[in-house]
């Protein structure tokens, strides 16, 4: 029976056996109940988003007007970002689009990396123990590309049902979306305008076009209990390290202090890292002025009740999004890409907030698909697509000898192509404090180093840390319904501190294989406490 969830709709059937344990099939379904909504359209129609009596001042309210030189965001430029990355949905592929990640070998192989689907549903077969072969189908309800953003609908009146909702739109302030002029300035002001307004859920709008945006720190509180960024075409970032001279060069583009913010649209966001990540002092360490540091493409810094939705993160100069000090913060339905090659530039790191849900991305970068930072509890992490990158990872923490509190985090229905590590807890052996309540569960593997691994003696030179007598505490840790192949032969891994001991591990149902025909896979535990239920393969290890 079909279920609604987010902008998907679900129904689960059985399907006739085919292709085998671990693969997947991928089905067309028919009907219009299922199209999506064409982002051209959605850029074009001004009452899509706001309706054309709305306006500020005497100014209308536009989404679609071109300045001399100004070109739209075509589906060539974001099939060449991509490369083979295309959308899953809709009669045509283009910026409007967003996918679910579900576990499965061909959603991911066709559904991400292989080109052009023109379905409005995409669905997924696998294998179950008990009930044979299952399918699951998703398919797109029209508007579903701004669906996070409802409320930034009803605030720019579709049907002129709240007529004190108003539209700010770049491009009356004037931005130029040419993507060779700096519009930041055009941006603040917006933004300002916008914050500063008393009517109910002001609208921030970026149109369908290209701009060229400098670093910028939007900045709360606002006035409205909630306000809306919504973004339709694309953000550029600067190409070279030097414009960030004399600036913060750890952050591009920033919320700082804004309760009820929604950040979404169907746009892209840009950040052009290539400059920074050719002077990396991790890849070039010898480079007489090398970085260490390089921008965050958007950070979100104490903010409270807070969304970001519908957006295709390429190419940031270091980490793609940043969570940091927020309570209350709702990520759903991105695309995060970045070459495999490319250093440290995590999809979402999560540091110092509380009530956290990710759910329905996919992540293919150059570092951890998802990492959770120190003091950090209520994080809730569903549906992802993780690879390449080196997985979702707790940590590391601990390194400057702090007192560590992470708590409370649940990771479920991820699935996990080729990355260096699967469900990963880091910590180094000066912290003190504690990591628990932990849960990984429903996980697929497909080639993954270290599939699952604690290492509470992680340092900066892997295999020679010093022995220490401190450690963080690990415990309450739940890893269950594993599997997958792994590429290398110790797939669960638990390096515990001799002197603080992991305990309370509880491993249920993991069935994990090599990827190489005839090697067999073991399981490695140095002070490890806890239990196995169910199958486990390759032998647990822990200590009881």
């Amino acid at each position: 029976m079909p279920w609604l969830v987010g902008t998907w709709k679900y129904s689960v059937r059985p399907l006739a056996p085919r292709l085998g344990l671990g693969m997947v099939g991928l089905a067309p379904c028919q009907g219009k109940g299922g199209c999506a909504y064409d982002g051209h359209n959605l850029g074009n129609d001004r009452a899509a988003v706001c309706s054309l009596g709305q306006v500020r001042g005497a100014r209308r309210v536009r989404t679609q007007r071109r300045a001399p030189g100004a070109r739209a965001v075509p589906d060539a430029d974001v099939q060449h970002m991509l490369g083979a990355h295309a959308g899953v949905g809709g009669r045509r592929t283009g910026s409007a689009w967003h996918m679910l990640a579900l576990l499965g070998h061909e959603l991911w192989l066709r559904g991400v990396h292989a080109g052009r689907l023109w379905s409005s549903c995409v669905c997924v077969s696998w294998l179950t123990w008990m009930s044979g072969f299952q399918q699951l189908c998703a398919c797109r309800f029209p508007f579903s590309l701004i669906i996070g953003l409802v409320s930034a609908i009803f605030a720019c009146s579709i049907n002129n049902a709240n007529p004190d909702a108003i539209c700010f739109n770049v491009l009356d302030y004037g931005a130029a979306g040419d993507g060779t002029t700096d519009d930041s300035q055009a941006f603040l002001m917006a933004w300002n305008e916008a914050c500063s307004s008393e009517t109910e859920n002001p609208t921030l709008i970026i149109p369908r076009l290209t701009f060229l945006v400098s670093p910028v720190v939007f900045r709360g509180p606002c006035k409205a209990k909630s306000i809306n960024f919504l973004i339709l075409g694309m953000i550029l970032a600067p190409d070279s390290p030097q414009t960030w001279k004399g600036l913060d060069q750890s952050q591009w583009l920033a919320f700082h202090g804004v309760s009820g913010l929604n950040v979404g649209g169907s746009g892209w966001i840009n950040g052009q890292g290539k400059g920074w990540w050719d002077q990396s002092c991790r890849y070039h360490p010898h480079m007489k002025e090398c970085t260490s540091l390089a921008p965050t493409a958007v950070k979100f810094l104490s903010c409270k009740r807070s969304s970001l939705s519908d957006i295709h993160f390429v190419n940031s100069a270091q980490t793609h999004v940043l969570i940091m000090r927020c309570d209350g913060m709702e990520i759903n339905h991105l695309i995060i890409q970045a070459p495999e090659t490319s250093p440290n530039t995590d999809g979402i790191h999560i540091q110092a907030s509380y009530n956290v849900v990710i759910n329905d991305i996919i992540v293919s970068t150059g570092d951890d698909c998802i990492s959770i930072g120190d003091h950090t509890s209520n994080i809730y992490i569903f549906n992802v697509g993780c690879g390449p990158g080196h997985g979702i990872s707790i940590g590391s923490l601990g390194r400057s000898g702090n007192i560590v509190q992470v708590e409370n985090i649940y990771v479920s229905r991820v699935y996990l192509k080729g990355t260096t590590n699967g469900a990963r807890i880091k910590t180094w052996q000066v912290g003190k404090g504690h990591v628990r309540g932990v849960t990984f569960e429903n996980l697929y593997f497909d080639s993954v180093k270290n599939p699952i691994i604690i290492d509470q003696n992680y340092c900066n030179i892997r295999g020679a840390c010093k022995e220490q007598k401190t450690g963080v505490q690990i415990s309450d840790v739940l890893f269950e319904n594993i599997y997958g192949t792994s590429s290398t032969d110790v797939a669960i891994n638990l390096n515990c501190s001799r002197s603080v001991a992991c305990t309370g591990i509880l491993m249920k149902s993991i069935y994990l294989t090599s990827d190489k025909i005839g090697h067999k896979l073991t399981s490695y535990c140095t002070n490890a406490y806890g239990y196995s239920l169910g199958m486990i393969q390759p032998l647990p290890c822990l200590q009881i």
